[in-house]
């Protein structure tokens, strides 16, 4: 079994490595370190290290957090117009999204709601007619199964 091996002496030092990774005069013209990069969190300069490979994805933890943000800003916006706390407790914030029928009431999301009501009338139209070619491919092929049928039994 052999020992572990000690660090030769040309290894370069953390020090030596730092200078390179902050693209400082120290790192040679020719280095990749001293362009600028695209991709990072804020960073424009140096070396990427600590790449991280993760997608740059909105999580389901995200689009919660977005809600939470924007409901407690309506919500803030709507109390800050009363002079108290008990008036505010009075008339309690109203629900925008719906109306008593439940008919939404933003136009943003009326237009989005037709447009869907519209795709879904026309795949249920594709629907129908899909279904039709089904049932008349399988008449179709009840008879010509029949047909073979009798053919194969043929007269005795």
């Amino acid at each position: 079994m052999s020992p572990i091996p000690s660090p030769t002496l040309s290894a370069p030092s953390p020090r030596v490595n730092e200078g390179i990774s902050q693209g400082t005069p120290a790192c040679p013209s020719s280095c990749a370190s001293t362009s600028a990069s695209k991709f990072g969190r804020g960073r424009t300069r140096g070396d990427h290290f600590d790449l991280d490979y993760t997608r740059h994805v909105r999580t389901v933890v995200e689009t919660m957090m977005t809600a939470h943000r924007m409901h407690r800003n309506r919500m803030h916006a709507y109390f800050k117009k009363f002079p108290s706390k008990e008036a505010a407790l009075l008339k309690p914030h109203p629900d925008t999204t719906k109306t008593v029928e439940g008919v939404m009431r933003s136009v943003h999301q009326r237009s989005i709601y037709g447009h869907l009501q519209h795709q879904l009338a026309k795949a249920r139209d594709e629907i129908k007619v899909m279904r039709a070619a089904r049932e008349k491919d399988l008449q179709e092929f009840v008879k010509k199964q029949a047909e073979m049928e009798a053919t194969l039994k043929g007269p005795p």
